[in-house]
């Protein structure tokens, strides 16, 4: 769909916004701030990434065109984005659409910290009747691509950084909800806690997320980081990794053997199979602060 605009910019909008017959109302409440700031600027759409793991959300890159006040206080005129559009259907209606992106734009926006993407507002698209999400576009679109094109940067440094914005959001009592280093379903799961997926890699549970399933999730990124091979690699594709932690498998450090003692010895207290005893976001970010100190 690349060429069909989304408009960002509340100056941009009004012309949009007179209601006509049959009209949905998304686009007004978009313009009244029910759903939260809007962005700056107009953004052409791109092409379709993927589709959001909750199947209600797409993700789509786009190119945003600053307005002739640059907000952002840089020489650029455009921005390349990803945004993170909303679906109306059966199940997901207008007002379940309302609700979770104005919880979730108010909630991102809030956030300000060097290792969590920042926010760049809420935007409409007229020809869809949908809303979305806007953020920074980045280059390589995940970890595990970017450590591919960079293999000799400094592996525990980018693992300190990923516990500290995990801390962050922890601190205030925020759940990251799915943390790893993939940009494909099929490995994803990997990095889940066990309680949340079953045998099949299909979710086995409704419950709210927990800080502790965040806290597997960053032992298994930290494994994957520092070594470059997958949690659970040497039982074959990524589906028999996930039932081998099902069933209460733990890594074994001799497969691992580029991980020093210390990133070992706390991702066994991250991967713990009793959720309670799995150490806090803090603990992390303190032993991990040991070794950049020692280093």
């Amino acid at each position: 769909m690349p060429g069909r605009a989304l408009w960002l910019w509340v100056h941009q909008l009004l012309k949009h916004f007179k209601k006509q017959d049959g009209e949905s109302t998304l686009k007004e409440r978009i313009k009244n701030g029910e759903l939260g700031p809007l962005a700056l600027g107009s953004i052409t759409l791109g092409s379709h990434i993927s589709q959001h793991k909750d199947r209600h959300a797409d993700l789509f890159e786009g190119t945003l065109k600053f307005p002739s006040t640059n907000p952002f206080k840089t020489s650029r005129r455009t921005m390349k984005v990803i945004i993170k559009t909303y679906n109306l259907d059966n199940t997901n209606t207008l007002d379940r659409v309302i609700k979770r992106i104005k919880r979730e734009a108010d909630l991102w926006d809030s956030l300000k910290h060097p290792n969590i993407a920042e926010f760049l507002g809420v935007c409409y698209h007229r020809d869809f009747d949908v809303a979305g999400i806007v953020s920074p576009w980045f280059q390589n679109r995940s970890l595990s691509v970017f450590l591919q094109k960079n293999p000799d940067i400094d592996k525990s440094e980018m693992v300190y950084g990923i516990a500290n914005g995990l801390d962050y959001l922890h601190q205030l009592t925020i759940v990251h909800g799915d943390l790893n280093p993939e940009q494909t379903s099929s490995t994803s799961d990997l990095y889940r806690a066990p309680e949340l997926v079953d045998e099949y890699g299909t979710e086995s549970s409704n419950s709210p997320y927990t800080t502790q399933q965040d806290v597997y999730s960053f032992g298994m990124t930290m494994v994957f980081v520092l070594s470059g091979q997958l949690p659970f690699y040497t039982y074959g594709p990524a589906k028999l990794g996930v039932q081998q932690a099902n069933i209460g498998t733990q890594l074994r450090h001799t497969d691992y053997p580029g991980i020093g003692e210390t990133h070992w010895e706390l991702g066994t207290k991250c991967w713990a199979r009793d959720p309670e005893a799995r150490c806090s976001s803090a603990t992390i970010l303190e032993v991990l602060g040991g070794v950049r100190t020692a280093g």
